[in-house]
Protein backbone atom coordinates (compact mmCIF):
# COMPACT_ATOMS: atom_id res chain seq x y z
CA UNK A 1 0.00 0.00 0.00
CA UNK A 2 1.43 3.49 -0.74
CA UNK A 3 1.14 5.18 2.67
CA UNK A 4 3.56 1.82 3.74
CA UNK A 5 5.86 2.85 0.84
CA UNK A 6 5.93 6.56 1.64
CA UNK A 7 6.56 5.67 5.17
CA UNK A 8 9.44 3.72 4.45
CA UNK A 9 11.40 6.08 1.80
CA UNK A 10 10.47 8.88 4.56
CA UNK A 11 13.19 6.82 6.44
CA UNK A 12 15.83 6.24 4.12
CA UNK A 13 15.19 10.29 3.70
CA UNK A 14 14.91 11.10 7.07
CA UNK A 15 18.80 9.68 7.39
CA UNK A 16 20.99 12.02 8.53
CA UNK A 17 24.07 11.25 5.66
CA UNK A 18 21.28 11.34 3.42
CA UNK A 19 21.94 14.28 0.81
CA UNK A 20 19.15 15.21 -1.66
CA UNK A 21 18.84 18.51 -3.53
CA UNK A 22 15.16 19.37 -2.73
CA UNK A 23 14.71 16.99 0.01
CA UNK A 24 11.79 18.71 1.31
CA UNK A 25 9.82 18.77 -1.89
CA UNK A 26 10.77 15.04 -2.16
CA UNK A 27 9.10 14.16 1.40
CA UNK A 28 5.85 16.22 0.51
CA UNK A 29 5.51 14.78 -2.28
CA UNK A 30 6.11 11.41 -0.44
CA UNK A 31 2.94 12.01 2.01
CA UNK A 32 0.57 13.93 -1.26
CA UNK A 33 1.31 10.65 -3.21
CA UNK A 34 -0.10 8.30 -0.35
CA UNK A 35 -3.56 10.35 -0.06
CA UNK A 36 -3.78 10.72 -3.48
CA UNK A 37 -3.83 7.12 -5.33
CA UNK A 38 -4.79 8.28 -8.96
CA UNK A 39 -1.86 10.32 -9.25
CA UNK A 40 1.71 8.84 -9.99
CA UNK A 41 4.89 10.04 -8.05
CA UNK A 42 6.39 11.40 -10.77
CA UNK A 43 3.11 13.45 -11.41
CA UNK A 44 2.57 14.90 -7.63
CA UNK A 45 6.51 15.56 -7.44
CA UNK A 46 6.13 17.63 -10.83
CA UNK A 47 3.63 19.75 -9.25
CA UNK A 48 4.98 20.25 -6.19
CA UNK A 49 8.43 20.96 -7.95
CA UNK A 50 6.22 23.86 -10.07
CA UNK A 51 4.54 25.16 -7.06
CA UNK A 52 7.93 25.67 -5.10
CA UNK A 53 9.00 27.07 -8.45
CA UNK A 54 5.73 29.34 -8.49
CA UNK A 55 5.78 27.78 -12.56
CA UNK A 56 2.89 27.57 -14.62
CA UNK A 57 1.95 23.78 -15.29
CA UNK A 58 -0.23 22.04 -17.69
CA UNK A 59 -0.73 18.44 -18.26
CA UNK A 60 -3.19 15.95 -20.73
CA UNK A 61 -3.61 13.95 -17.81
CA UNK A 62 -6.99 14.11 -16.64
CA UNK A 63 -6.33 13.06 -12.82
CA UNK A 64 -3.49 15.51 -12.31
CA UNK A 65 -5.74 18.36 -13.77
CA UNK A 66 -8.73 17.22 -11.49
CA UNK A 67 -7.13 16.88 -8.30
CA UNK A 68 -4.03 19.66 -9.13
CA UNK A 69 -6.53 22.59 -10.71
CA UNK A 70 -3.78 22.21 -13.01
CA UNK A 71 -4.93 22.97 -16.84
CA UNK A 72 -5.60 19.97 -19.34
CA UNK A 73 -3.08 21.38 -22.37
CA UNK A 74 -4.70 20.26 -25.80
CA UNK A 75 -2.82 21.05 -28.74
CA UNK A 76 -4.00 23.00 -31.91
CA UNK A 77 -5.03 20.78 -34.28
CA UNK A 78 -2.98 20.80 -37.38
Amino acid sequence: PRPEAAARFRAVLDLPRFVLPSKHVVTAALERWAALPSLSFVDVLTLLHAEEAKASLATFDAAMARHAGVPIWRPDPA
